[in-house]
């Protein structure tokens, strides 16, 4: 009782301190909290997904699924495993039991999965482990639009998406639309017959044209220089120079058993801003991250690349998660402040000012006290905390209201503050 005592016997500046605390930490909280629309959460799911250009849906399933399920087979709460082989692809999902710790199940996954590597195709490209998490959706998305041709605007929508990148609040930013440039051979089954070769035999001979190999030191007249094998192909002319065969004194090159064509890839997504092409930038955020600071910077960022565009070729945010967010908060700070002035009314006309503006001031005060808890605890301002805010606003008016009119009940009985 000691402690009451004195709290009471100085209780303008406890009640200074209670009051002025909570607004200043509770502010500072408030404003330097991440601020979001979904709560970050992961997901008990692991995806494996492993490429191997041009195999069949049986040949994927022997070559790549197989060797990796058996695999992972021994990893812990595991409680299911599927698979799915197409034509090039393998992708296995694992669903791991919802007590467990999923970075470990993940990291193990990953040893896994590198384990199985040497049991796979040399062609397979590399499995790469993702989990599933609400990370993966975009926060907005960046459309380049002007009439351009639509290899040289995924280039540079390429580029805008490298200084994106490298901005710390952003975690990947995905290119989806425009045209992809590749070289196509159209090889003449005639002439690869003529020849008595086969399709293995080009690939082959094109897979070792292109590349640079080192070839270690060589020391001339006291000094060392590194030697390199440079066949890299730099232009679309020098593929029908690439040697395939040699038949007696004549050399079989490609351009003799296939036609050469700078050309792209197959177009398998389009982008339009109000009919016009365009090439759109999925930007997503690090964990974390404030959406809001973030969904600033990028827009800031891509108005300062824009400067350096070609005349008529013009960057466009076409979607952005961070203005419904806004529209949320404000939805939010509106209606608590109307609710506290109906509050401070209607207790005004049951209770009196004096009573109807201490049950009124909880309302703040807990909020803010709130908030500084949040941060501690290392939480996000997200619709789920929002909506618990809401819920928990009704219960704390029918206490203070409860606790303020049973202390003036006792005060008006004449009770000294102590009793």
């Amino acid at each position: 009782m000691s402690v009451f005592r004195f709290i009471l016997s100085h209780n303008r500046l406890f009640t200074l301190l209670v009051i002025i605390l909570p607004i200043v930490a509770g502010t500072f909280a408030y404003m330097s909290m991440p601020k979001e629309g979904e709560p970050e959460v992961s997901a008990p799911h692991a995806i494996i997904v492993t490429s191997y250009p041009g195999a069949s849906p049986g040949e994927i399933e022997s070559l790549v699924t197989n060797p990796l399920e058996e695999a992972l087979s021994d990893i812990k709460d595991v409680e299911e495993m599927t698979s799915s082989s197409s034509e090039s692809v393998s992708v296995i999902v694992i669903d791991f039991s919802i007590g467990a710790d999923l970075e470990r199940s993940l990291q193990k996954v990953r040893e896994k999965v590198t384990e199985a590597k040497k049991d796979l195709p040399d062609e397979a490209e590399d499995s790469s482990v993702r989990e599933i998490t609400l990370s993966d959706i975009p926060v907005m998305l960046v459309s380049v639009v002007g009439d351009l041709d639509l290899v040289l605007l995924k280039r540079l929508a390429e580029d805008v998406a490298d200084e994106l990148e490298v901005m710390p609040e952003v975690l990947s930013a995905d290119v989806t639309g425009g045209l992809t440039r590749e070289i196509q051979i159209y090889l003449d089954p005639d002439r690869l017959n003529q020849y008595n070769l086969t399709i293995m035999d080009v690939f082959n001979a094109v897979r070792q044209a292109d590349i640079n190999i080192p070839s270690g030191m060589v020391d001339v007249a006291g000094r060392r220089f590194m030697v390199r094998s440079l066949t890299e192909i730099k232009r679309v002319e020098d593929y029908a120079r690439v040697p395939i065969i040699s038949l007696g004194d004549r050399v079989v090159y490609l351009g003799d058993v296939a036609t050469i064509k700078d050309g792209h890839a197959e177009e398998v997504s389009y982008s339009r801003v109000d009919g016009e092409s365009s090439v759109s930038i999925g930007v997503k955020k690090r964990t974390g991250a404030n959406i809001l600071k973030t969904s600033e910077k990028v827009r800031e960022k891509v108005r300062e690349i824009e400067k350096g565009f070609p005349a008529g070729i013009h960057a466009v945010i076409t979607a952005d998660q961070a203005k419904y967010i806004h529209q949320g908060f404000d939805v939010m700070n509106n209606s608590a402040v109307t609710g506290l002035i109906i509050v401070i009314i209607v207790l005004y006309f049951a209770m009196g000012l004096r009573n109807s503006f201490i049950t009124s001031l909880s309302i703040p005060l807990s909020l803010l006290v709130t908030f500084i808890l949040l941060k501690v605890f290392g939480l996000t301002n997200n619709n789920m905390v929002r909506f618990a805010l809401v819920l928990c606003i009704g219960l704390l008016v029918d206490n203070a209201i409860i606790v303020v009119e049973n202390v003036y009940y006792h005060y008006q009985l004449g009770k000294d503050r102590l009793e």
